[in-house]
């Protein structure tokens, strides 16, 4: 099963941008993702088209299993 880590980051000009983390670590946690987006906001690391992320929209763990149909 493949496993990506999604943030899901609030822009200033409204709109939103996705940060995805393939095979993150089994053990994250909310602190981990709130630590991260406190760096990300207070530096503003991450600016797209100008504006800079501005908080958390969401954060989840992605979970994708493939299944092959025909060899």
């Amino acid at each position: 099963m493949k496993s990506t880590l999604k943030i899901l980051m609030n822009l200033a000009n409204g709109k939103t941008t996705t940060i995805t983390v393939p095979n993150p670590r089994a053990d994250i946690t909310k602190a981990d993702i709130d630590a991260f987006v406190e760096a990300i906001t207070s530096t503003k690391a991450l600016i797209v088209a100008g504006y800079p992320a501005v908080g958390l929209k969401k954060a989840y763990i992605q979970n994708v299993d493939d299944q092959e149909i025909v060899a």
